[in-house]
């Protein structure tokens, strides 16, 4: 599920307009007059209880990468570009790609039924396929139970398929995290090993991300950002619920519960390798592409919005293709990657602390009119 606001005319080709580059040593990237006018916008947050960081890039020129405030206020440790965060929902694309990554592999087909991969599913729920998983399209609701002591994967499916459909399976849209819990089930059935080892083996490492997973990377616990809400602290991430289980995430084992639709950590700068690795075919061959950002499924009833394989899927006013998704943990974490596929613009919000007024996505509408504000449409690019 993702909102967004967006100018009525945008452009891009000013981007790399205006002042020259300067970093600092910290590893902060700023590139142009855009640039400036961004650092100068989230500079004046973080005086109203915002931190986190942001990077922003055109073709393959990155023009601001920034941390903002504190990943530990009482230890005054400085948010920085690698400082690691919660992404919430940003996870489906990761869980998406690894189904469409074992369909390459021949272990599996996303028209697959459910039934190839659970027992005992009940009869209403038998003919759900991985398909509809993927674009929350099998009925399952947002929320089906919860996840208490250490459950198999039988166990946890079998409380998941116990929950009342919201619509026969393939005939609507309800966005449902458990049904990507599923999902992140069956990587770890047809791969035979857990869901973050496959994605580490088979996307993180490929695209160069080291600092991507939950239990995998050699986390310093110094890297990690702590949690803030509404100016108080929240607390570190590993000792809270995650999610709608009842244990910290370092009980649940990876499997299977919130990872797969919400519990992966990333930095802003392993989520723009990842955004190039997905511009080549270093993971996946056009084809594949087509289909992961293919718009699916309408979000509801007279959406103009579409979900693809993890992704949302938009037409910009402009009839050019925007795809991107946010995400949040506990109202504490949250993130919006956004790539604007035919201007070639990326940009990567990832937060610890906002305010009750601004969430994730309103700061990241404010970054696109930033970005795009003020141009006409004769100044765009042409699209390839």
């Amino acid at each position: 599920m993702f909102r967004i606001i967006l100018a009525a005319a945008l452009s891009v080709s000013f981007i790399t307009n205006g002042a020259t580059g300067q970093s600092n040593k910290k590893g902060a990237i700023l590139h142009g007059t855009v640039a400036k006018k961004l650092d100068d916008h989230l500079s004046k947050l973080v005086d109203k209880g915002f931190s986190g960081a942001l990077l922003v890039a055109q073709k393959d020129r990155i023009i601001l990468a920034k941390g903002y405030g504190f990943a530990d206020r009482e230890k005054k440790a400085p948010v920085t570009t690698s400082t690691v965060f919660a992404i919430g929902s940003v996870t489906k694309q990761f869980t998406a790609a690894a189904i469409m990554k074992l369909q390459m592999q021949g272990k599996l087909n996303v028209d697959d039924p459910i039934t190839k991969y659970f027992r005992d599913v009940p009869p209403d729920k038998s003919k759900i396929t991985i398909h509809q998983l993927l674009t929350h399209s099998s009925g399952i609701p947002f929320r089906a139970g919860r996840c208490g002591g250490e459950p198999t994967i039988d166990d946890f499916a079998k409380v998941v398929l116990s929950s009342t459909l919201e619509f026969e399976p393939g005939t609507d849209y309800r966005y449902s995290n458990h049904g990507y819990s599923l999902l992140g089930a069956i990587v770890k059935i047809a791969s035979g090993t857990s869901y973050e080892r496959y994605l580490y083996e088979n996307l993180f490492r490929p695209a160069g991300m080291k600092k991507t997973g939950v239990f995998l990377p050699k986390y310093s616990m110094d890297d990690i950002a702590t949690g803030y809400r509404d100016g108080q602290r929240w607390g570190f991430l590993f000792d809270k619920l995650w999610g709608y289980t009842e244990l910290p995430v370092t009980k649940l084992k990876g499997e299977p519960c919130g990872l797969p639709y919400g519990g992966i950590l990333s930095t802003v700068e392993d989520l723009y390798k990842w955004h190039k690795a997905l511009e080549g075919e270093k993971i996946f061959p056009n084809d594949v592409k087509q289909k992961i950002f293919a718009s699916h499924v309408p979000e509801g009833k007279g959406a103009k919005s579409f979900y693809g394989y993890g992704w949302t899927v938009f037409s910009t006013p402009r009839k050019t293709k925007l795809i991107g998704h946010n995400g949040d943990v506990n109202s504490v974490f949250q993130a919006d990657f956004r790539r604007y596929v035919d201007e070639d613009v990326v940009y990567i919000l990832l937060t610890n602390s906002l305010n009750l007024e601004q969430g994730a996505v309103e700061v990241s509408d404010q970054i696109s009119k930033i970005i795009f504000a003020d141009r006409e449409l004769s100044d765009l690019p042409q699209s390839k």
